[in-house]
């Protein structure tokens, strides 16, 4: 998707493009957010692409989808002991070393990890799980957020002090409902990056099925838009995309909003 989310003919993103641009210059860490299917994790690469560190690695760590128990282990790295002695084994904070680490969702993460990742950021080391040794650390910390900031920290799923470590830099990617003209430039790019996989895909888009796009609330922002013309390049056969291809819901809602002005109509 990192190609495909950087047009826009919207305001709001256009300035979100263009700090991107200027965030990169940096080596702040950076906290983005956003909803679900924004492309938080496609302007994280983006910086980290433009930035002095992009010959390093892109380390991306899914907080929210790590086991419990072994998020410690994963960031930290850990000492175990086996037959043949001490084995060392690396986290994420070192196999990300000169490059850039992300923490996607990071507000799902354990309070007392997120004291440990305070605390690296301030010492700029980090001791491995079960060792006393200090490991230096050399990287870029960026870090997403779904929900809005006052909630996250009132409900006790971020910490204050991690909070303002990560925010030295603040990215917020509006929802796709908040920036509909793009919309039809999404569109394009997916079906010409389809095009270019399978020769069978829909050249373009009918107005009505547009129509349909453009209403649409569309929670899941661009990935949800993007699987939606994925589905309907499948189940179409035509030159272009119509209604009857696009996924059930679509329709569906299409169908609720005619319901609702009848009714609203009539009761005049």
């Amino acid at each position: 998707m990192q190609d495909i989310l950087g047009i826009s003919n919207n305001k709001a993103m256009q300035e979100v493009l263009r700090a991107i641009n200027r965030i990169a210059t940096s080596d702040l860490s950076v906290l983005i957010q956003g909803e679900h299917g924004t492309g938080k994790e496609w302007a994280a690469r983006a910086i980290h692409e433009l930035s002095p560190r992009s010959k390093g690695p892109f380390w991306p760590f899914d907080c929210a989808s790590m086991p419990l128990d072994a998020i410690e282990k994963e960031l930290f790295g850990y000492e175990a002991i086996t037959r043949e002695g001490i084995v060392l084994n690396r986290g994420a904070f070192e196999d990300a070393t000169g490059g850039t680490l992300l923490l996607n969702e990071v507000d799902s993460l354990p309070t007392a990890v997120q004291l440990r990742i305070s605390r690296a950021l301030d010492y700029r080391n980090i001791s491995r799980v079960g060792s006393d040794q200090i490991v230096k650390i050399d990287v870029r910390i960026i870090a997403t957020l779904s929900h809005e900031t006052d909630r996250t920290m009132n409900q006790g799923d971020l910490r204050k002090d991690m909070f303002f470590r990560l925010c030295r830099l603040n990215l917020a990617i509006p929802p796709l409902r908040e920036r509909r003209e793009d919309i039809p430039l999404l569109i394009d790019r997916f079906l010409g990056a389809l095009r270019m996989s399978n020769g069978n895909t829909p050249k373009g888009i009918s107005k009505e099925a547009l129509d349909l796009c453009l209403s649409h609330e569309w929670p899941g922002n661009v990935l949800q838009l993007k699987n939606a013309i994925e589905y309907a390049s499948v189940m179409g056969s035509g030159v272009a995309i119509r209604p009857e291809d696009l996924p059930s819901y679509l329709k569906e809602d299409r169908k609720e909003k005619r319901n609702s002005f009848t009714f609203a109509h009539k009761n005049k």
